[in-house]
Parts: C-alpha cells; structure tokens; sequence
C-alpha cells in the first residue's frame, strides 16, 4: 500500500476520533454546567447562613439584623422591639501572609463586642491565635481610639502576638479602620457623599 493511501485510509479514523472527543467534550461541559445551576442555590443559600451566623456569634445580643441603606455587607442589629443595639461591619487588613477578612461586632456607642476572622493566609499557628479567645477578649469595650498595641505588657494596651507582630497590626488597623469608617457613616447627613469602605472598596448606593 503507498503512504498515499495509507494517510486516506487513516482520515476517517481520525475524523471519528475527533467528534468524538468533541461531543464527549460538549456533553461534559452540559453535565458540568447544570450541576452548576442546580447546586448554585443552594451554595448561595449556605453562604448566607454562614454569614448570619457569623453576625449572631459576635453580636449575639441581636434579635435580628438589617443590612444599612448604601453600605453593602453593613448591618444594624436590633433587639425584638426594633431597637438597634449594635452593628457588624466587614473590617480587611493586610498581614504577612496577604489579606485578612474580618467581621467586626460592634454595640450602639461604637465599642467593640467580639470579632471574628473570615479568613486568612498568616501562618499556620501564628494566625490562629488572632482567633483566640484569650486575644480577642483583648479587644472589647474598646473604641477606635483605644487600641494602641505592644510587644510588652503594658496596661491599657492590647499585647501584641508573639512573632506575628504584623498580623496583630493586621488586625488592629483593620478594626479601627472599620469603627471609623462607620462613626463618619453614622455622621453623614441624608444624601451626603458615602465614606469609602474598609480597603478602599466605596459604598454601594441603594
């Protein structure tokens, strides 16, 4: 057989071959997609209890909690008469290993209830302990203008992470940021310009 014939012999193997992972292809990519869209709601469901619970866990005194008009991801807690005894704000920092993912619970006068981090990239060990307990306690009743930090004990001030001297920055920075940012929201007048969010991320409008 010349290599001529042998090459037309070979065509039409080629060519099946080629449908056929094409269309194996086509149908992976359908497969794919409607698990997508049938799971999507439910993801999107899951996500918002996760963050729910996340605003009762650090503003447990809340009965229920309604998102702030032109602040996105900004919420107002309130007891059951409707009253609002506090707020939970995303608060973002930037530590050793990248950024840090914060929700901050706050009481009606601006003072810090409990925070919790999202997430994070610190060091295994290290980061942790910013989720601590014993860390954490560090920070309530505090306003923004309460939270200087050191590597030493010193009254008064919020003890620095050992070794993750910039995680506790991280976190320091990025709560006070967050309780400035919504004291100038608080302060707005109706119809003023809206503050820019944490990280620099600017307020979405209603």
């Amino acid at each position: 057989m010349s290599h001529a014939a042998a090459i037309q012999k070979a065509e039409p193997g080629i060519f099946t071959l080629t449908l056929t992972l094409g269309a194996a292809t086509t149908l992976a990519g359908l497969v794919l997609g409607l698990v997508a869209y049938v799971t999507m709601p439910a993801a999107i469901e899951n996500d918002a209890k996760r963050k729910e619970a996340a605003r009762q866990a650090i503003l447990p005194q809340a009965a229920s909690f309604e998102e702030m008009a032109g602040h996105h991801g900004w919420f107002a807690g309130k007891d059951a008469s409707g009253r609002i005894i506090g707020y939970v704000v995303p608060a973002e920092g930037r530590g050793y290993g990248g950024g840090i993912a914060i929700a901050l619970g706050l009481d009606a006068d601006l003072k810090i209830v409990d925070y919790k981090i999202l997430a994070h990239n610190e060091t295994p060990g290290l980061g942790e302990i910013a989720k601590k307990d014993k860390f954490r306690a560090q920070f309530k009743g505090r306003g923004a203008d309460q939270m200087e930090y050191t590597k030493r004990q010193e009254a008064g001030k919020i003890q620095a992470i050992t070794g993750a001297t910039i995680t506790t920055k991280a976190v320091v920075g990025a709560l006070t940021d967050a309780m400035k940012a919504l004291d100038a929201a608080l302060k707005q007048p109706a119809g003023a310009a809206r503050p820019a969010l944490p990280g620099g991320q600017e307020a979405h409008h209603e």
